[in-house]
């Protein structure tokens, strides 16, 4: 299932005409115009899926049958800005213990987010935007460090049932990070030395990844641009040095539930579900 932003502009992004309950948030264009979107979710075009998000609107009783199953054996990318993914996950609060396999993706780099001025439904993007995010040529933004906290604040402290994590990372890290001074400086990029336990918030993104418990919570590291066996071998030795920093958290999730009922992001209760 795949998450990502809805490239449309702010006029048509009115929620309560939809019908239904969807958490909006504000991103910034090409040109530095913050515009307000919302997420989509959709299974990936490549893959096939039983069962979608709309089905759990049929009654309650094929909500409860299917919402375990959904949940357990789904893989959720959230590959689009972190804020998408905190969306998405504010929308389904109440069944975020259900959640067990999910992939997030960080971005360096800025590309460009071009607001389309005509999107027939909120829930379809145009087949040619989603096929342009799977390939993963659509950056349009740099990853914010304080969004992506509380990315991580839901996944460490609200979803007790997560046992996979991928993360897939910009190829800009290469030349941004000082590999020729080890992994452990990589994993602590751009913030040096780790600052004490309370300074959440400055931690790298690293950092914030490896406050999951390593007991429960198995992580996958995908660098883009990984393409010579030297590279490989220093994508090994990061996913095996974050994993070690897991295993020596405990488990600290517990189920959580939605008690704000907001539809816009800078006030829904998702955000202060950290320490």
């Amino acid at each position: 299932m795949l998450i990502a932003d809805h490239v449309i502009p702010q006029k048509l992004c009115t929620l309560r005409k939809t019908g239904s309950r969807r958490t909006s948030y504000k991103l910034s264009d090409d040109i530095g115009r913050k515009r307000e979107t919302t997420y989509f979710a959709r299974p990936r075009a490549s893959q096939s899926s039983d069962i979608t998000v709309a089905v759990f609107g049929l009654n309650r009783t094929i909500y409860a049958e299917t919402a375990h199953y959904f949940y357990s054996s789904t893989t959720f990318l959230c590959h689009g800005s972190p804020q998408s993914g905190l969306a998405f996950l504010h929308d389904r609060a109440h069944n975020l213990h259900l959640l067990t396999n999910i992939s997030l993706r960080y971005r360096f780099d800025a590309g460009v987010l071009a607001f389309y001025e005509s999107v027939n439904k909120l829930s379809k993007p145009p087949a040619n935007v989603l096929q342009t995010l799977e390939r993963g040529q659509m950056g349009s933004f740099k990853t914010e460090p304080r969004e992506w906290r509380r990315l991580l604040d839901v996944l460490v402290y609200a979803c007790p049932g997560l046992r996979s994590l991928e993360l897939v990372v910009d190829q800009s890290i290469w030349t941004l990070a000082p590999w020729h001074l080890g992994v452990r400086a990589v994993f602590q990029h751009p913030y040096g030395e780790a600052p004490p336990e309370e300074e959440i918030s400055h931690k790298s993104f690293l950092q914030q990844v490896a406050r999951l418990c390593g007991d429960s919570v198995r992580l996958e590291l995908r660098i883009l641009g990984a393409d010579t066996e030297e590279r490989r071998k220093l994508v090994r030795e990061l996913e095996e040095y974050v994993r070690g920093k897991m295993g020596e958290r405990g488990m600290k999730a517990r189920t959580r539930t939605c008690v704000c009922g907001e539809v816009k992001l800078k006030r829904a209760c998702v955000r202060h579900w950290g320490p």
